[in-house]
């Protein structure tokens, strides 16, 4: 009963930071196609721990959520390093194409770096079967299988996304303006 009211209030939690994380980075970014871009990575990294969960075979829990609320963090921040290093690449006078592929190649090795560091840190709770580790395993295994499909996500699909929705959008200004 206290845990199913625990649960309840980390989804609330959990819908009440998306909105924030969607308002605060449409405010910061001011614009809504790279909001969506940087949030597009979410699904890959509850993905990801949703089934790493489902091959342990364990089961919900508080600590689960934790794990996937920390993902949403995350996931969030390797989004908008991409956006914001390319938007900088692009104010130094880059198109588009040459800045996102800068930015992705040089955030290659860091992501990579990140997301090992963490999975080597929460390792000792998914490998050792010690007093106490039974209450974190599921938020180690959530937050493994979460980094892991994030990462891929993010070094490579989310690039291809990012240049699919800038080139929406510079059709549709085309478009609104008159010109071919």
């Amino acid at each position: 009963r206290v845990a199913a009211r625990a649960q309840r209030a980390l989804y609330v939690a959990a819908a009440v930071a998306l909105l924030a994380v969607f308002l605060l980075l449409y405010i910061a970014l001011g614009s809504l196609a790279e909001t969506a871009v940087i949030l597009a990575t979410l699904p890959s990294a509850f993905v990801g721990g949703i089934v790493a969960l489902a091959l342990a075979r364990d089961s919900w829990s508080v600590s689960s959520l934790v794990g996937l609320i920390g993902l949403f963090g995350i996931a969030v921040q390797n989004g908008l390093v991409l956006v914001t290093q390319t938007r900088g690449l692009i104010a130094e006078g880059k198109p588009f194409n040459e800045a996102l592929r800068e930015a992705c190649i040089g955030r290659v090795r860091p992501k990579i770096m990140t997301a090992s560091t963490a999975i080597l840190g929460l390792l000792p709770l998914l490998v050792l079967r010690l007093h106490g580790t039974e209450i974190e395993r599921p938020l180690a295994i959530v937050m493994v299988g979460g980094l892991v499909t994030s990462t891929i996500f993010t070094l490579l699909a989310l690039p291809a996304f990012y240049q699919a929705v800038h080139n929406l959008g510079v059709r549709w200004r085309a478009r609104g303006s008159g010109t071919p």
